[in-house]
């Protein structure tokens, strides 16, 4: 590229030097993710309230790499490489350096990529070079109708409505139902139970849409918490599942189907029942899949998210 040796350096919002970089990645976004006339005030937005790193070439800035950091883990949260030059290299660079600041904090556990549409291919061929691990996810959709009853569930299950104490034994819920499980294979922060109240916290402050606490609930057997439902809006109307699982001595009994049918007629009896509603699942999440599907579930798009675990590269 160039014999001036490339500096990796902590984001500096200001830099004058960043802009050029700020309006050519603004003008490749797609339109179905960010308004091309605001995409880089979009982009200046995530800047702002987020951590980055830049690579320079003497005062040329040649990419960039933002992420933010909640409890123990470190999530990316946008990366761009001007087009002249291997982006793919310059994007290599960024997360090697970005892997090795993770390291020495000694808080971190992973970091964590979701590979949406506006995030260049450059970008995916940079974190399998850097050794992430790729998990495949699915959106699944079903359109309305909505069940007008539901089954019962059996003897000792309880529905408990949403309510802000049970914030702490949801944290318990998701910790027990997927931190051991597949979603907690792949999602380390689901195996902590920060991570677990940090999820939560997303919920709440609108990360996956506006938390509806209305349909939302726990499940309990007895005097055992068995399971939770979560339930949010996106900004078009729509519903959203942000979470939904069963402890694993409760699964296979038929409990969870009872719990989604309740979740639906909990949306349709809402004053505006959406459209549609969405979730997103591992591909390889086969039980999950499957009891979507039974209810009108299908796949509507992919996408994939990269992990790297920093605790066990730490000790090998």
């Amino acid at each position: 590229m160039s014999d001036y040796p490339l500096r990796i350096q902590k984001l500096q919002p200001q830099d004058p030097y960043l802009q050029p970089l700020l309006e050519e990645a603004a003008l490749l976004l797609p339109g179905n993710e960010f308004d091309r006339v605001k995409g880089k005030m979009a982009l200046e937005d995530i800047i702002h309230s987020s951590q980055g790193l830049v690579l320079r070439r003497q005062q040329e800035i040649l990419a960039m790499l933002l992420y933010t950091i909640k409890e123990s883990t470190c999530r990316v949260s946008f990366a761009y490489a001007q087009k002249e030059g291997d982006a793919r290299l310059l994007l290599f660079h960024l997360l090697k350096g970005l892997v090795a600041l993770a390291e020495l904090d000694g808080e971190l556990s992973n970091i964590r990529c979701d590979v949406v549409a506006w995030f260049p291919d450059s970008l995916e061929q940079a974190l399998q070079l850097n050794n992430f691990t790729r998990i495949e996810r699915k959106t699944m959709r079903r359109v309305a109708a909505y069940p007008t009853n539901a089954p019962p569930f059996p003897p000792a299950f309880r529905q408990i409505p949403w309510d802000t104490w049970l914030t702490t034994p949801a944290s318990q819920i998701l910790h027990l139902a997927f931190g051991a499980g597949f979603e907690g294979s792949w999602d380390r922060s689901l195996t902590e139970m920060s991570g677990c109240k940090q999820f939560l916290s997303d919920c709440y402050t609108g990360r996956y849409g506006t938390f509806d606490p209305a349909i939302s609930f726990a499940l309990q057997y007895e005097n055992m918490w068995a399971g939770i439902a979560l339930a949010s809006w996106s900004n078009g109307g729509e519903g959203f599942i942000p979470a939904f699982g069963l402890l694993p001595q409760y699964t296979g009994k038929g409990i969870g189907s009872i719990m989604l049918h309740h979740l639906l007629l909990h949306f349709g009896r809402s004053h505006f029942p959406p459209p549609a509603i969405e979730l997103a699942v591992s591909k390889d999440n086969k039980p999950a899949v499957a009891l979507y599907e039974k209810f009108g579930f299908s796949e509507r798009s992919r996408f994939y998210v990269y992990y790297r675990d920093i605790k066990q590269l730490s000790a090998s």
